[in-house]
């Protein structure tokens, strides 16, 4: 199979995860700490897959150094028809859905894919050990999540496979060169960046001021997959710290905003500072 098709099913995997939990925080919303967890995470599921989509674009740009993977794909399918057949049932206990989420975060299938594109393309190995420190970094989360709530189940420990990724990741020398970001988007994160301390919470997060808590989420989420830091993994220092700074002036918009207390109050403030 070429890489390509290897990479569509990770794409619609990582889409299909972040959908997920996106519910998940729906469901359980009246659980700030459960709600406020799989929300995040959707979040970086998304940025995730928009990691996937610009491999896609190198794999495009250049098919000579792209070639043909021997990869038995059923467990990556395997996973994405779990995760979508969850989806489709009736929403599961917290504790269900957690348990869910670490087999999910857990599954060999993304170990697989990760370490045969490594030894297939070299190329772009940094970026998939990256990706799967992330999922490394979010069965933590869950599993700091579950002990809290004294749930039964013992998380499992992360796969052997992938040990071999970071183990092959490891070997890339420090010096090689980064593959540029698009003058235009450096373009767009400076700008982002300069403005930050020139908008209110609204127009950082381009809705207006009766904007209800649904838009107020669209527009996070679309700013989140513009600007989360996992997305731009080869990006230098300097963008890396614009990019959590953008985050962090973004997420407090959006926490401000969709607390009805806390808009209120922010509110009056606004409409004085205007006067």
């Amino acid at each position: 199979m070429h890489i390509l098709g290897v990479l569509d099913l990770l794409e619609k995997l990582e889409t299909k995860i972040s959908e997920l939990y996106e519910w998940f925080s729906r469901t359980y919303a009246h659980d700030a700490g459960a709600t406020s967890l799989f929300y995040r995470i959707s979040i970086d599921e998304i940025a995730h897959a928009n990691l996937v989509r610009y491999e896609k674009k190198l794999a495009v740009q250049n098919s000579k150094i792209f070639s043909e993977i021997h990869l038995d794909v059923v467990e990556i399918s395997a996973t994405l028809e779990n995760v979508i057949s969850v989806l489709s049932g009736t929403p599961p206990s917290l504790e269900q859905a957690v348990k869910i989420s670490l087999d999910i975060e857990n599954s060999a299938a993304e170990a697989h894919y990760l370490n045969a594109i490594a030894k297939a393309t070299p190329e772009i190995s940094r970026l998939l050990k990256n990706l799967g420190g992330f999922d490394s970094r979010h069965i933590e989360v869950f599993s700091e999540f579950a002990e809290s709530r004294g749930y039964p189940f013992v998380p499992k420990s992360h796969p052997p496979q992938d040990r071999e990724v970071a183990a092959s990741g490891s070997d890339i020398k420090t010096d090689e060169p980064r593959i540029p970001i698009p003058p235009e988007v450096l373009e767009r994160i400076w700008y982002f960046h300069d403005s930050l301390k020139s908008k209110d919470f609204y127009k950082l997060l381009g809705i207006m001021t009766f904007t209800s808590n649904d838009q107020i989420k669209k527009a996070f989420r679309s700013l989140a997959r513009e600007f989360h830091p996992d997305s731009f993994i080869n990006a230098g220092e300097d963008i890396q710290q614009k990019l959590n700074t953008i985050m962090a002036h973004v997420t407090h918009a959006y926490n401000t905003l969709m607390d009805p207390v806390d808009r209120r109050h922010y509110d009056m403030t606004l409409k004085r500072s205007r006067k």
